[in-house]
């Protein structure tokens, strides 16, 4: 086929060496829409198939390219907990509303993680408290059953007035590395015993949805 294609001047031509058209014959020739190539090694283009979901484009310091998929999960709390005074408890939590591989383990306190990387944990939690005086509540992250460093935050929840609980909402995030399979739990205690987890009802006057008492969410940030 090179045979008739005229080169630069007349009388030349252009062909290819043996090792030129091995390397041409070795490119990949059949594709899906979305199927990307990229230099595997200094003289050879591989294909990389399309990710089988929507994900993110990766690659290490080795040159070789990856699909992450998306890593993500919202839980919830519907319970009024009330935890022993000074009793660390870890809080359970129900199915997932929204997740895409991270899921809730036995107990139901764990939120398993199927992914190593970076992730964005966050959580708000609302108590009341029925007694005349103020209490104190403290929140911490557990990974893997142990206490995480400095993840301690403290809030107050104030005392009732009249015949109202006081009432508080905390919210914090942390950002931490996790290896795949790892957990995680959202541990609490009360100093008095007195403040409850408290989950209200959707309402009707104004109309609004429910309130759970904690709500969770976790989300992949980047790989590993």
């Amino acid at each position: 086929d090179l045979q008739t294609i005229q080169g630069g001047v007349t009388g030349e031509r252009y062909h290819v060496t043996q090792a030129e058209h091995g390397a041409v014959q070795a490119l990949p020739y059949t594709y899906t829409a979305g199927d990307t190539l990229y230099a595997s090694s200094t003289s050879t283009l591989s294909k990389f198939a399309k990710p089988s979901a929507n994900a993110f484009y990766t690659m290490g310091t080795s040159g070789v390219p990856a699909w992450k998929l998306p890593r993500y999960a919202a839980f919830d709390n519907t319970t009024n907990a009330t935890p022993a005074a000074n009793t660390a408890t870890a809080i359970p939590f129900n199915a997932p509303s929204i997740s895409s591989g991270i899921s809730r383990g036995t107990p139901t306190s764990r939120i398993v993680i199927d992914t190593a990387g970076l992730y964005n944990i966050q959580f708000s939690a609302q108590f009341t408290n029925t007694d005349a005086a103020t209490d104190e509540v403290i929140f911490w992250l557990r990974v893997n059953g142990s206490d995480v460093a400095a993840t301690a935050g403290v809030a107050q929840v104030p005392p009732k007035h009249g015949s109202s609980p006081g009432a508080t909402l905390v919210s914090w995030n942390y950002v931490y590395q996790l290896a795949a399979n790892d957990y995680i739990q959202l541990v609490w205690t009360t100093d008095t015993g007195d403040s409850v987890i408290a989950t209200y009802p959707s309402g009707t006057s104004p109309v609004h949805p429910a309130s759970p008492g904690v709500i969770l969410t976790a989300t992949f940030v980047s790989a590993a």
